[in-house]
């Protein structure tokens, strides 16, 4: 039965094998966006490999059924499946749109990057030693070399494209009035003074800190007494601070952060989307320039001081890691205009997709 099993697998891979090299009709449309259509077999591959990175990302690039089916919303009854394949559909719905825009904007390739193109998918076939080898790998996606090929120069407009509106020179790239309105609407600055209530650092016989291989700081649990006079000391300065005591000075006092303390004594500049520890971010978001207020992490506690903004703060080489990512903030939220404004008139064709279970379809890892 195994054996009748596997014959009948391989036959299926290279029934569909002779397809491509036939020229069986063309596959199905899968989605169409005004002169841009997909077919099944883009979009299968397109699902494949973004269930990769679904994978890689949320659950240590394994595929196991468990995963998927796991529920995210109690009220509806939503499994991770559902949700990331709504995410997936929408994904290849902007990859369409982008493809038209490829063609709206009377864009074109140039012979160098078909060439690159072609080079890639040799490189590929080279690698399985034969075209067929490499197509009995690729038939597992839904596609062949020339499929592939196709699924290549797509990406390429789509990236043609993006850098036509947001590349240098770009008609949509970003200005100097948005990055000021974006600074302004999006960003607070502030200062802390941390508290350490839960390790200490390991240091060498000269009282330097060590670090591991990854470069993070080697610490050990602070005892219960250490605790309590940690948290004694956290409500001193809690005290100071109520009377009135200058937030700059106790942070010379009283910080246990000294290393970060030196490293940016004029504060930092968060968005209200900056990972941190703890709630310093929301804590921060409510404040009013000038005010302070108590956040807490699994470190200790974080005395927070909102700031006024500073003039240009991002033009500033101090502040330079804090602003590195303001230029794709601002792209991202105009990109999104626009595919957003497109997305419903993306026709999708139901039936065909529903074919294609993200929990089943194998994840591309091969091209």
């Amino acid at each position: 039965m195994k054996k009748f099993l596997k014959l009948t697998a391989v036959l299926t891979v290279l029934s569909l094998l002779l397809c491509f090299f036939a020229g069986c009709s063309s596959a199905p449309v899968a989605m169409k966006y005004n002169g841009t259509t997909l077919t099944t077999n883009m979009y299968s591959f397109f699902l494949s490999r973004m269930k990769a990175q679904v994978l890689y990302n949320y659950n240590s690039g394994q595929d196991n059924e468990s995963f998927w089916t796991q529920v995210l919303d109690e009220n509806t009854g939503d499994t991770f499946a559902d949700f990331f394949t709504d995410i997936v559909v929408d994904n290849i719905k902007i990859n369409v749109i982008c493809a038209e825009l490829f063609d709206e904007y009377g864009l074109s390739l140039s012979k160098d990057v078909y060439q690159s193109i072609d080079n890639d998918i040799t490189k590929l076939i080279d690698e399985y030693y034969s075209r067929a080898e490499f197509n009995l790998t690729a038939a597992q996606y839904g596609v062949n070399d020339k499929i592939l090929r196709d699924i290549y120069v797509m990406e390429a407009e789509i990236k043609a494209a993006y850098s036509y509106l947001f590349g240098e020179g770009g008609i949509q790239a970003v200005t100097d009035e948005e990055r000021e309105t974006h600074y302004r609407d999006n960003y607070m600055h502030i200062k802390t003074l941390f508290i350490n209530t839960s390790y200490n650092p390991i240091t060498d016989e000269n009282g330097n800190n060590l670090y591991d291989e990854s470069g993070y700081l080697k610490r050990e649990n602070k005892t219960e007494e250490e605790i309590a006079a940690a948290k004694a000391k956290a409500e001193a300065v809690k005290t100071l601070l109520e009377a009135g005591e200058d937030f700059e000075a106790l942070i010379k006092e009283y910080s246990d952060d000294t290393d970060v303390n030196e490293a940016y004594p004029d504060g930092f500049y968060f968005t209200s989307g900056t990972a941190y520890y703890g709630n310093v971010i929301e804590v921060a978001g409510k404040l009013g320039d000038g005010e302070w207020g108590i956040a807490e992490s699994e470190y200790g506690v974080h005395f927070v001081l909102k700031l006024p903004l500073e003039d240009k703060a991002y033009e500033d080489k101090k502040y330079e890691e804090f602003f590195r990512e303001m230029d794709s903030e601002i792209t991202n939220v105009k990109f999104d205009k626009i595919v957003n404004e497109r997305l419903d008139d993306v026709w999708v064709n139901e039936e065909e997709i529903s074919k294609y279970s993200i929990i089943t379809y194998p994840q591309n890892l091969d091209m």
